[in-house]
């Protein structure tokens, strides 16, 4: 008996990924999505995913006065926790960052010049939301315009400054670098564009009318690659020139290695019953 639990363990140790450790994983999509695959994070900013998009090319900064650099993000989110303090994209340092804070409602940060969308958003749930910033479009003139949608509708809009910094580039799955923190929860059908897109398009990338690349996406990951692989796919024209597969996707054990698994486990049940 104690020979065959011993040979499980060996065969299982050789056949499936170590993902002990893991910190990204493959997940189920987003339904209103493209639902084949998604990417799980665990809170922790140093498996932040690096999406190669230079953040002076997406928002900028407000160094000497700069009024900052157009924007549109999109993706569907599923936090583990809707705690009030997580953050899903953001850069090497204090630029922009999206997530939830101010009583778990969606939260634009440019640092210091931030806004808040008005819905609470419930754990465990697959939400759509979008962030626009209109570099020139604040109605003093000197202050950009920020919004926020919910699942294709305007949740809020205020005049606020461009990104404090922005240094290094776009990351998924924590708001600055490794200081955090990050995201607990799940991410799909990730879009960004170098524009502001229009409420109407922003409506058709919910319902599904439009897809990100349909819109002209610079930047776009839909997560449905073979989730045997450590990397999910770039797609788009880029921005600037910039953007790339994220790297660092722990993936599924092969179906092989679970019918090895199952099969040992038959194995091991019929042994018990004639010992």
């Amino acid at each position: 008996m104690r020979s065959v639990r011993t040979l499980i363990l060996f065969l299982l140790a050789a056949s499936l990924p170590a993902i002990a450790s893991a910190d990204v994983t493959w997940t189920t999509g987003a339904p209103g999505g493209t639902s084949g695959g998604a990417v799980n994070f665990e809170g922790l900013p140093s498996d932040a995913l690096l999406t190669g998009v230079l953040a002076a090319d997406f928002g900028g900064d407000r160094a000497g006065g700069s009024l900052g650099s157009d924007y549109t993000a999109s993706m569907w989110i599923n936090s583990d926790s809707a705690a009030d303090n997580e953050w899903w994209l953001g850069n090497n340092g204090r630029g922009v960052h999206f997530g939830i804070q101010n009583g778990s409602t969606l939260e634009v940060g440019h640092w210091s010049a931030d806004s808040s969308g008005t819905t609470v958003i419930p754990a465990g749930t697959w939400v759509h939301a979008t962030f626009t910033y209109d570099a020139d479009g604040g109605t003093g003139g000197t202050t950009g315009l920020q919004s926020i949608y919910l699942n294709g509708v305007l949740e809020g809009t205020a005049d606020n400054d461009a990104p404090l910094e922005s240094g290094g580039e776009i990351q998924l799955g924590a708001r600055r670098g490794t200081i955090g923190p990050g995201f607990n929860g799940s991410l799909d059908d990730v879009a960004l564009w170098d524009s502001v897109l229009s409420a109407a398009d922003i409506a058709d990338l919910f319902d599904g009318t439009q897809t990100a690349l349909d819109l002209g996406a610079g930047a776009y990951y839909d997560f449905e690659d073979d989730q045997l692989g450590t990397t999910a796919a770039f797609q788009g024209s880029g921005i600037n020139g910039n953007g790339g597969a994220l790297v660092g996707i722990t993936p599924i054990p092969e179906p092989s290695s679970l019918a090895i698994l199952l099969g040992l486990g038959a194995l091991g049940f019929v042994r018990r019953k004639r010992s």
